[in-house]
Protein backbone atom coordinates (compact mmCIF):
# COMPACT_ATOMS: atom_id res chain seq x y z
CA UNK A 1 0.00 0.00 0.00
CA UNK A 2 1.46 3.55 -0.92
CA UNK A 3 -0.83 5.99 0.42
CA UNK A 4 0.60 9.27 1.48
CA UNK A 5 -1.61 11.98 2.73
CA UNK A 6 0.58 14.52 2.58
CA UNK A 7 -0.67 14.72 -0.78
CA UNK A 8 -4.68 15.13 0.43
CA UNK A 9 -3.99 16.68 4.05
CA UNK A 10 -6.46 20.02 4.47
CA UNK A 11 -8.72 18.63 1.64
CA UNK A 12 -12.55 19.23 1.88
CA UNK A 13 -12.60 15.18 3.89
CA UNK A 14 -10.04 16.47 6.13
CA UNK A 15 -12.36 19.43 6.86
CA UNK A 16 -15.41 17.44 7.41
CA UNK A 17 -13.59 13.99 9.27
CA UNK A 18 -11.34 16.25 11.35
CA UNK A 19 -14.48 18.68 12.55
CA UNK A 20 -16.19 16.38 13.40
CA UNK A 21 -13.91 14.41 15.30
CA UNK A 22 -13.08 17.41 17.30
CA UNK A 23 -17.55 17.32 18.18
CA UNK A 24 -16.93 13.74 19.11
CA UNK A 25 -13.55 14.78 21.75
CA UNK A 26 -15.40 17.73 23.24
CA UNK A 27 -17.94 15.28 24.08
CA UNK A 28 -16.12 12.99 25.64
CA UNK A 29 -14.35 15.80 27.99
CA UNK A 30 -17.67 17.05 29.44
CA UNK A 31 -16.77 13.84 31.74
CA UNK A 32 -14.14 13.60 34.75
CA UNK A 33 -13.57 10.13 34.26
CA UNK A 34 -10.64 8.97 32.20
CA UNK A 35 -11.58 8.64 27.77
CA UNK A 36 -8.97 6.46 25.84
CA UNK A 37 -8.49 6.78 21.60
CA UNK A 38 -7.52 4.18 19.34
CA UNK A 39 -6.57 5.94 16.25
CA UNK A 40 -6.41 2.98 13.64
CA UNK A 41 -5.23 4.68 10.54
CA UNK A 42 -2.63 7.55 12.36
CA UNK A 43 -0.82 9.21 9.56
CA UNK A 44 2.23 11.41 9.69
CA UNK A 45 0.61 13.52 12.22
CA UNK A 46 0.94 16.73 10.66
CA UNK A 47 1.64 18.12 7.43
CA UNK A 48 3.23 20.89 5.64
CA UNK A 49 1.17 21.99 2.95
CA UNK A 50 4.02 24.28 0.82
CA UNK A 51 5.57 20.70 0.74
CA UNK A 52 6.53 19.17 -2.73
CA UNK A 53 3.31 16.33 -2.07
CA UNK A 54 0.51 19.23 -1.25
CA UNK A 55 2.01 21.58 -3.86
CA UNK A 56 1.66 18.50 -6.18
CA UNK A 57 -1.93 18.75 -5.59
CA UNK A 58 -3.28 21.44 -3.59
CA UNK A 59 -6.51 20.01 -2.75
CA UNK A 60 -6.54 21.53 0.56
CA UNK A 61 -6.86 24.79 -1.21
CA UNK A 62 -10.76 23.59 -1.95
CA UNK A 63 -10.58 22.40 1.67
CA UNK A 64 -9.69 24.59 4.57
CA UNK A 65 -8.21 26.77 2.44
CA UNK A 66 -11.81 27.48 1.42
CA UNK A 67 -12.70 27.06 4.94
CA UNK A 68 -10.72 29.85 6.65
CA UNK A 69 -11.97 32.55 3.86
CA UNK A 70 -15.95 32.12 4.27
CA UNK A 71 -17.68 34.54 6.63
CA UNK A 72 -20.52 34.07 8.73
CA UNK A 73 -18.88 30.53 9.67
CA UNK A 74 -21.24 28.82 12.02
CA UNK A 75 -20.22 28.89 15.81
CA UNK A 76 -20.21 24.88 15.56
CA UNK A 77 -16.72 25.14 13.63
CA UNK A 78 -14.55 27.51 16.04
CA UNK A 79 -13.08 24.90 18.24
CA UNK A 80 -11.83 23.46 14.75
CA UNK A 81 -10.88 26.55 13.35
CA UNK A 82 -9.21 27.94 16.07
CA UNK A 83 -6.86 24.71 16.50
CA UNK A 84 -5.74 25.09 12.97
CA UNK A 85 -5.10 28.66 13.93
CA UNK A 86 -3.18 27.88 16.15
CA UNK A 87 -1.37 25.00 13.67
CA UNK A 88 0.42 28.05 11.99
CA UNK A 89 2.70 28.75 15.21
CA UNK A 90 3.44 25.42 16.40
CA UNK A 91 3.74 25.82 20.29
CA UNK A 92 1.79 29.05 20.14
CA UNK A 93 -1.48 29.65 22.10
CA UNK A 94 -4.91 29.58 19.98
CA UNK A 95 -5.15 32.33 17.93
CA UNK A 96 -8.74 34.16 17.32
CA UNK A 97 -7.43 35.95 14.52
CA UNK A 98 -8.61 34.61 11.22
CA UNK A 99 -5.19 33.18 9.92
CA UNK A 100 -4.44 33.97 6.15
CA UNK A 101 -1.21 32.85 5.65
CA UNK A 102 -2.00 29.06 5.70
CA UNK A 103 1.09 26.40 5.70
CA UNK A 104 0.11 24.20 7.98
CA UNK A 105 -2.70 20.91 8.51
CA UNK A 106 -3.01 18.66 11.72
CA UNK A 107 -3.43 15.28 11.29
CA UNK A 108 -5.73 13.13 13.52
CA UNK A 109 -3.19 12.41 16.15
CA UNK A 110 -2.55 15.55 16.62
CA UNK A 111 -5.42 16.93 16.90
CA UNK A 112 -6.07 14.16 19.60
CA UNK A 113 -3.27 14.87 21.47
CA UNK A 114 -4.68 18.67 22.25
CA UNK A 115 -7.77 17.43 23.64
CA UNK A 116 -5.78 14.78 25.99
CA UNK A 117 -6.25 15.46 29.75
CA UNK A 118 -3.62 13.85 32.08
CA UNK A 119 -6.04 10.99 32.92
CA UNK A 120 -6.58 10.25 29.23
CA UNK A 121 -4.51 8.36 26.68
CA UNK A 122 -3.93 7.55 22.91
CA UNK A 123 -3.11 4.96 20.87
CA UNK A 124 -1.63 5.53 17.36
CA UNK A 125 -1.48 2.92 14.76
CA UNK A 126 0.17 3.15 11.44
CA UNK A 127 1.44 0.44 9.07
CA UNK A 128 3.15 2.28 6.29
CA UNK A 129 6.98 2.44 7.82
CA UNK A 130 8.10 5.90 6.28
CA UNK A 131 4.44 7.82 7.87
CA UNK A 132 5.05 5.92 10.92
CA UNK A 133 9.00 7.47 11.15
CA UNK A 134 7.10 11.02 10.93
CA UNK A 135 4.11 10.02 12.81
CA UNK A 136 6.77 9.69 15.66
CA UNK A 137 8.54 12.96 14.16
CA UNK A 138 5.64 15.09 15.12
CA UNK A 139 3.64 13.77 17.74
CA UNK A 140 5.57 15.32 21.45
CA UNK A 141 5.97 12.21 23.40
CA UNK A 142 4.21 11.25 26.60
CA UNK A 143 3.28 8.56 28.51
CA UNK A 144 -0.67 8.81 27.59
CA UNK A 145 0.34 8.80 24.17
CA UNK A 146 1.11 5.08 22.55
CA UNK A 147 2.36 4.81 18.85
CA UNK A 148 2.34 1.28 17.43
CA UNK A 149 3.67 0.44 13.50
CA UNK A 150 0.58 -1.86 13.18
CA UNK A 151 -1.40 -3.02 10.77
CA UNK A 152 -5.12 -0.91 11.69
CA UNK A 153 -7.22 -4.44 11.99
CA UNK A 154 -4.70 -5.91 13.83
CA UNK A 155 -4.50 -2.92 16.34
CA UNK A 156 -8.80 -3.56 17.15
CA UNK A 157 -8.00 -6.71 18.32
CA UNK A 158 -5.20 -5.99 20.11
CA UNK A 159 -6.11 -2.86 22.18
CA UNK A 160 -9.82 -3.29 22.40
CA UNK A 161 -11.41 -2.86 25.29
CA UNK A 162 -9.77 0.55 25.88
CA UNK A 163 -8.73 0.41 29.50
CA UNK A 164 -10.34 3.49 30.69
CA UNK A 165 -13.52 1.60 29.62
CA UNK A 166 -14.75 4.40 27.27
CA UNK A 167 -13.30 6.34 24.92
CA UNK A 168 -13.30 6.67 20.33
CA UNK A 169 -12.47 4.33 17.66
CA UNK A 170 -11.16 6.20 14.74
CA UNK A 171 -11.12 4.60 11.97
CA UNK A 172 -9.78 6.10 8.33
CA UNK A 173 -8.62 3.85 5.58
CA UNK A 174 -7.07 4.91 2.56
CA UNK A 175 -10.05 2.91 0.57
CA UNK A 176 -6.74 1.35 -1.63
CA UNK A 177 -7.53 -2.21 -1.18
CA UNK A 178 -11.00 -4.03 -2.88
CA UNK A 179 -13.40 -4.92 -0.43
CA UNK A 180 -12.57 -2.22 2.17
CA UNK A 181 -16.20 -2.29 3.40
CA UNK A 182 -16.18 -5.85 4.08
CA UNK A 183 -12.79 -5.72 6.23
CA UNK A 184 -14.22 -2.57 7.71
CA UNK A 185 -17.71 -4.27 8.30
CA UNK A 186 -16.01 -7.75 9.80
CA UNK A 187 -13.43 -5.75 12.28
CA UNK A 188 -16.37 -4.07 13.55
CA UNK A 189 -18.31 -7.17 14.41
CA UNK A 190 -15.11 -8.19 16.57
CA UNK A 191 -14.68 -4.85 18.02
CA UNK A 192 -18.39 -4.29 18.96
CA UNK A 193 -17.94 -7.70 20.89
CA UNK A 194 -14.93 -6.52 22.30
CA UNK A 195 -15.86 -3.09 23.69
CA UNK A 196 -19.51 -2.96 22.83
CA UNK A 197 -19.71 0.73 24.64
CA UNK A 198 -16.99 2.30 22.53
CA UNK A 199 -17.82 5.43 20.16
CA UNK A 200 -16.69 4.56 16.68
CA UNK A 201 -16.21 6.63 14.29
CA UNK A 202 -15.23 5.48 10.72
CA UNK A 203 -14.73 7.86 7.46
CA UNK A 204 -15.92 6.78 3.88
CA UNK A 205 -15.36 8.01 0.77
CA UNK A 206 -18.93 8.26 -1.33
CA UNK A 207 -18.01 7.77 -5.39
CA UNK A 208 -20.73 4.68 -6.29
CA UNK A 209 -23.84 4.48 -4.19
CA UNK A 210 -24.42 0.51 -3.91
CA UNK A 211 -21.24 -0.25 -2.02
CA UNK A 212 -21.72 2.52 0.77
CA UNK A 213 -25.40 1.42 1.37
CA UNK A 214 -24.14 -2.65 1.50
CA UNK A 215 -22.14 -0.83 4.06
CA UNK A 216 -24.34 0.83 6.24
CA UNK A 217 -27.01 -1.80 5.81
CA UNK A 218 -24.19 -4.77 7.67
CA UNK A 219 -23.44 -1.86 10.20
CA UNK A 220 -27.50 -1.61 10.70
CA UNK A 221 -27.71 -5.77 11.94
CA UNK A 222 -24.51 -4.89 14.29
CA UNK A 223 -25.49 -2.44 16.47
CA UNK A 224 -29.61 -1.52 15.45
CA UNK A 225 -30.58 1.66 16.21
CA UNK A 226 -27.23 2.93 17.69
CA UNK A 227 -25.57 3.88 13.95
CA UNK A 228 -25.90 7.91 13.06
CA UNK A 229 -24.79 8.05 9.44
CA UNK A 230 -23.72 11.70 7.98
CA UNK A 231 -22.78 12.09 5.05
CA UNK A 232 -21.96 16.04 2.83
CA UNK A 233 -22.64 15.47 -1.20
CA UNK A 234 -20.62 18.34 -3.54
CA UNK A 235 -22.64 16.80 -6.52
CA UNK A 236 -24.44 14.12 -7.45
CA UNK A 237 -23.61 10.27 -6.85
CA UNK A 238 -24.15 9.23 -10.28
CA UNK A 239 -20.47 9.02 -11.67
CA UNK A 240 -18.55 6.15 -10.20
CA UNK A 241 -15.17 7.88 -11.09
CA UNK A 242 -15.25 10.96 -8.85
CA UNK A 243 -14.51 11.83 -5.17
CA UNK A 244 -18.64 12.82 -5.17
CA UNK A 245 -18.43 13.11 -1.37
CA UNK A 246 -18.21 11.65 1.77
CA UNK A 247 -19.00 10.72 4.99
CA UNK A 248 -18.99 9.55 8.68
CA UNK A 249 -20.29 6.85 10.47
CA UNK A 250 -21.05 6.95 14.20
CA UNK A 251 -21.62 4.20 15.70
CA UNK A 252 -22.90 4.99 19.89
CA UNK A 253 -23.01 9.05 19.10
CA UNK A 254 -23.22 10.63 21.75
CA UNK A 255 -26.23 12.99 23.30
CA UNK A 256 -26.83 15.98 21.15
CA UNK A 257 -24.22 14.67 18.09
CA UNK A 258 -27.13 14.35 15.73
CA UNK A 259 -28.43 17.75 16.47
CA UNK A 260 -25.63 19.64 16.48
CA UNK A 261 -24.58 17.63 12.55
CA UNK A 262 -28.18 18.56 11.59
CA UNK A 263 -27.79 22.15 12.16
CA UNK A 264 -24.49 22.67 10.71
CA UNK A 265 -24.15 20.07 7.79
CA UNK A 266 -26.39 21.65 5.59
CA UNK A 267 -23.88 24.97 5.45
CA UNK A 268 -21.08 23.25 4.96
CA UNK A 269 -22.50 21.27 1.76
CA UNK A 270 -23.65 24.83 0.42
CA UNK A 271 -20.72 26.22 0.76
CA UNK A 272 -18.75 23.56 -0.68
CA UNK A 273 -20.96 22.14 -3.33
CA UNK A 274 -19.28 21.79 -6.75
CA UNK A 275 -22.46 20.89 -8.28
CA UNK A 276 -26.01 19.96 -9.00
CA UNK A 277 -26.93 17.31 -5.70
CA UNK A 278 -24.74 18.99 -2.92
CA UNK A 279 -26.69 17.89 0.44
CA UNK A 280 -26.17 16.72 3.83
CA UNK A 281 -27.80 14.07 5.31
CA UNK A 282 -27.85 13.15 8.89
CA UNK A 283 -29.71 9.79 9.73
CA UNK A 284 -29.66 7.89 12.66
CA UNK A 285 -30.17 3.56 11.84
Amino acid sequence: MNYQHSFHAGCFADVFKHWILILLLEKLQQKTTPFGVLDTHAGAGFYDLMGDNAQRTLEYEGGIGKLIKADNIPAAFQTYLNLIYACQHPGSTTSHAKEKNLRYYPGSPYIIQQFLREQDSLIACELHAETYRWLKRNLDYEKKIALHEQDAYHAMKAFLPLKEKRGLILIDPPYEIDNEFKHLAEALKIALHRFQQGIYAIWYPIKHRPPVRAFHQQLQKLAPGKVLIAEVMQRDDNDASKLNGNGMVIINPPWQLQETLTTNMPWLANYFALGDGARAEVSLM
